[in-house]
């Protein structure tokens, strides 16, 4: 299994799921991934940040899962604003996110981690 990138499409407000080829192959209504990587390309953010227009330029990189391992109970919420952060961040205490031990991009547009570090 390769990995893939998945982050919000914010003009149809839904996942996008790209290959590892660069292809979009998929928009989940949700989606686990294993092993996940947050990622901010600081160079494309600094554009957004300059000229206010919508990138892609951060998601999370890592491999589909196909079973739900965990309860959300277990996982907190992680949020991603390039005019507030420069990398994503738990939403309770705003600690800085690189990667976590399981993630979860609900249908609520929402994105859960086990074990953010």
């Amino acid at each position: 299994m390769s990995k893939s990138f998945i982050y919000r499409n914010l003009r149809t407000k839904t996942w996008s799921l790209r290959s590892s080829k660069g292809r979009v192959v998929g928009h989940p209504r949700e989606i686990w991934i294993d092993s996940p990587v947050f990622v901010v390309s600081e160079a494309v953010r600094q554009r957004v940040i300059r000229e206010k227009m919508k990138r892609v330029h951060a998601g999370v990189r890592g491999f589909i899962s196909t079973t739900r391992k965990v309860s959300l109970s277990d996982m907190v919420e992680v949020t991603y604003n390039p005019y507030k952060y420069s990398s994503f961040v738990v939403v309770s205490n705003e600690m800085p996110v690189k990667s976590a031990d399981l993630v979860f991009m609900d249908s609520k547009m929402k994105v859960w981690a086990l074990n953010p570090k």
